[in-house]
């Protein structure tokens, strides 16, 4: 699925078993091997789908290891460690096999005297590839030729239910199995919560793993790999505003028993607090997914997944509501909420990831016409994301925020080349009840399949849409793109 061969790198500091390297490896992977440390970098790093690195970097000293390596370049691919003495002489471990624990990515150790065994190569290779196949969700007996991906929007966990809501989860299941539409990644843009509050969540946590229990026939513990192909950003009301109330608010004691809270004076107001009204989200965010990625989301609008380089995709996260509020998260019309001319260098800092086998995928809540209001700062947002666009060569965008579906189109803003061809997809929501829904505003969800028949690069986009009429799902439009 996606690329025809799965790139292997490997990092060591002496190119002596260089040829051992490729004699394993070449029956897998397509290999590179790199012998000068100095020259690796995250950019580097991105364009391979496995690392094989020495743990020993450093010929005369262990000042680099791969363990500093990775902690440097914060390394989450899945990752092979070789060492020339896992074990002392007197059969203790050594200090290296005690780091691996704290790194989730390692999936596997191997000793470089089992490494240079002829009988071994086969072995080898084969057993390395079974676990990066394994750490990935990938068939290591049949290469997918199409990705599918079941993109949802605007859950709304309450705690209220609608009649049509109930159990609405292993419906959807039971029909994409029916259906043969199995989803290899989950996609979900905001507004997962109602109020952003932590039953919501939870909530919301258990009723997603039900899903994916019944979706991907998980028995047992969901493991990390199944975890990490549920994507996720947040909406306007997956923000928590009385945890930042206190930037408007104050909290006076009475004099006559009746304490009270009292609204700042205009020039008092900082927004010391703001972000934390996320914090319940990015909790639920990393439970759900064990991103350890989303520890570090609140200093930060946008995160590249590179998770699924190896299917001929990346996902380009932006947190479309950084700048919301307590006095702008009630989506008041005269409150521009989605402003992004105030977002700093820092705010929007990332590694992009340019490269022509990839489909670049842009995930937001807000659509990309919430950007622009007619004003200074409506027009300067405009121009950052044009520029988000332009920069990460982005091909499609996934949406939702409105509650309805929209038919899939080309942006076609005159932004640049991406700004022109970018595919946007709206979903509507999946299980809000009547009541919190526009009248003509419908329930479902997106099937987006993208198929790759060139064996390099995904050449072609179909995309589904579903209704939800009560306890009956239907296909209610079919729209084709080639890349």
């Amino acid at each position: 699925m996606g690329k025809g061969v799965f790139k292997a790198l490997v990092i060591d500091d002496g190119s002596e078993r260089n040829s051992t390297y490729h004699k394993v490896l070449d029956r897998k992977f397509d290999t590179d091997i790199e012998n000068d440390i100095s020259v690796i970098d995250k950019k580097r790093i991105r364009q391979y789908d496995l690392l094989i690195i020495d743990v020993c970097l450093s010929k005369c000293t262990r000042e680099l290891t791969a363990f500093k390596l990775m902690d440097d370049y914060k390394i989450s691919k899945p990752t092979v460690l070789i060492s020339g003495e896992w074990i002392k002489d007197n059969k203790e471990p050594n200090d290296d096999i005690l780091m691996v624990p704290k790194y989730k990515n390692v999936i596997k150790l191997i000793s470089w005297n089992t490494f240079i065994k002829e009988d071994n190569e086969e072995k080898i290779a084969e057993e390395v590839y079974y676990d990066f196949c394994k750490a990935c969700n990938i068939s290591t007996s049949i290469r997918k030729e199409k990705c599918t991906v079941l993109h949802l929007s605007d859950l709304q966990f309450s705690g209220d239910e609608s009649g049509a809501a109930y159990n609405d989860n292993k419906r959807l299941a039971k029909y994409l199995k029916k259906e043969d539409l199995i989803p290899d990644i989950i996609v979900i843009t905001g507004d997962i919560a109602d109020k952003g509050k932590k039953e919501e969540f939870s909530q919301a946590k258990s009723w997603i793993e039900d899903l994916i229990r019944d979706l991907w026939d998980i028995k047992g513990v969901i493991n990390d790999g199944e975890r990490r192909r549920i994507l996720l950003v947040p909406g306007n009301h997956d923000y928590d505003i009385s945890i930042s109330a206190s930037d408007v608010y104050s909290f006076q004691f009475g004099s006559d028993d009746k304490d009270r809270f009292v609204k700042k004076e205009e020039g008092e107001i900082i927004f010391v607090h703001q972000k934390l009204g996320f914090k319940n989200y990015y909790d639920f965010a990393f439970d759900l997914t064990g991103d350890s990625s989303w520890k570090n989301y609140e200093h930060r609008a946008i995160y590249i997944n590179d998770y699924f380089l190896n299917l001929g995709l990346c996902f380009v996260m932006f947190n479309s509501v950084y700048n919301i509020n307590c006095r702008n998260c009630e989506n008041k019309h005269d409150k521009f909420y989605c402003n992004l001319s105030q977002l700093s260098e820092e705010d929007l800092k990332h590694d992009s990831l340019v490269n022509d086998e990839i489909i670049n995928i842009l995930v937001m809540h807000n659509p990309p016409e919430d950007y622009y209001r007619g004003t200074f700062d409506g027009e300067k947002s405009k121009n950052i994301l044009q520029t988000l666009v332009e920069d990460n060569q982005i091909n499609m965008c996934f949406y939702g925020h409105s509650h309805d579906y929209h038919i899939p189109r080309v942006w076609s803003d005159n932004g640049g080349k991406f700004c022109e061809n970018m595919i946007c997809v709206s979903a509507p929501t999946y299980r809000l009840a009547a009541a919190s829904r526009t009248e003509d505003a419908m329930r479902g969800f997106n099937i987006i399949e993208m198929k790759n028949e060139s064996g390099k690069r995904i050449n072609s986009i179909s995309v589904k849409n579903y209704e939800l009429i009560k306890a009956d799902i239907k296909l209610k439009k079919t729209k084709q793109f080639n890349t």
